[in-house]
């Protein structure tokens, strides 16, 4: 048998009644891309770029080892190099990218290739939910074909991702070569497939996680310490005893608030204990003093800006509504001098447009 007569009719067996689905002979799932691209920028926005990349090229490269280890036993190859260079051509079937191989050395003492990867599932995905990159994003694309070239070659292999759509560049395009002959080039990628990398980011992951716990469990312990001072509120007066228990109520309805009241009074408190008693409370509680902030500024603060839009803007930078997505964002001072003093608008993140009052 040769690569290229690998067909999907002849890899992928299901009952047309549902349940278990083979291909090549092994399970597998219909995964849909976007919540694969999801998936990528919670990984991203929980452990950070550098860890998200080392977890999505160690799997990549996983899936590239196992899928030779399975063509190698079931399939009669025609020979060991028809075996090596089916990897391409199952990429493309599964629906992964569509490789095109430019250049090829299947010799065992210098293994190495060139190829042009379109539609790059990766590269699309990326662009939808995290925007341009600085550097290639198709992490478990030269993770798969790294296990897979390692596999085949009993050796390590490489692939390096030069070009990429996910940074701007027409086309994506990798480079695949045994370590030895990469060169120093090689230093900043290698990190990705060792298991060190994943590990350091784990750890201060880990050690933050373990800081919010104990921050919840103290925060959890202090409210049910006085039922009369919730979240740490110390409420004595039949009027203060009134506003928390409206508060309360309030912070079950996901809608706009508006606290006023005098300097001192403590607007900003109340705004916390509702965000505390909400379903919004393990989002963010932002603040901002809009009275502080120039005018010319509170649009991209509030909304941000991309990059470019104006002199000093070097990167995107999100806003506080979408920086609060989710938790609760506080505009202080949001009626400016000519407003009741000390007037507050405390509001759920991801709404459009703010409750103002005049007194």
């Amino acid at each position: 048998m040769r690569a290229a007569d690998l067909d999907i009719h002849d890899l992928l067996h299901f009952s047309p009644e549902g349940g278990l689905i083979t291909f090549g002979g092994e399970r597998v799932l219909l995964l849909d891309a976007v919540a694969l691209g999801l998936l990528r920028r919670e990984l991203i926005e929980t452990l950070g770029a550098t860890a998200a990349r080392a977890v999505l090229t160690r799997f990549g490269y996983a899936h590239g080892w196992r899928v030779a280890e399975t063509l190698r036993k079931g399939f009669p190859w025609d020979s060991e190099d028809e075996w090596r260079a089916a990897g391409a051509r199952l990429h493309t079937i599964q629906g992964l990218v569509r490789a095109e191989v430019t250049r090829a050395s299947l010799n065992a003492t210098a293994p190495g290739a060139e190829g042009i990867w379109h539609d790059s599932y990766e590269a699309e995905q990326h662009l939808l939910h995290l925007g341009q990159a600085d550097e290639p994003v198709c992490w478990t694309l030269t993770g798969f074909a790294s296990g897979y070239m390692s596999c085949v070659y009993g050796r390590e292999i490489i692939a390096i991702e030069d070009r990429c759509r996910g940074k701007g560049d027409a086309l994506c395009r990798a480079v695949v070569r045994s370590k030895e002959e990469w060169g120093p080039e090689l230093a900043t990628h290698l990190p990705f497939y060792q298991k060190a990398c994943l590990d350091s980011a784990l750890a201060q992951l880990t050690d933050t996680l373990k800081k919010k716990e104990q921050q919840l469990r103290s925060r959890r312990a202090l409210r049910e310490a006085d039922a009369k001072a919730p979240a740490g509120l110390a409420a004595s007066s039949p009027a203060l005893l009134r506003t928390l228990d409206l508060a309360r109520r309030v912070a079950q309805v996901d809608s706009t608030v508006l606290i006023t009241g005098e300097s001192g009074a403590g607007k900003e408190r109340l705004a916390r204990f509702i965000h505390d008693e909400s379903a919004r409370t393990a989002g963010p509680f932002l603040a901002i003093n809009c009275a502080a902030v120039p005018e010319t500024l509170l649009e991209s603060e509030l909304f941000g800006h991309a990059r470019g839009s104006f002199t000093g803007a070097s990167q995107d930078r999100a806003g506080l509504f979408e920086a609060g997505s989710g938790g609760t964002l506080l505009l202080d001072e949001i009626g400016g001098p000519a407003a009741h003093a000390g007037e507050v608008a405390a509001r759920p993140a991801g709404t459009r447009g703010a409750t103002r009052r005049r007194e």
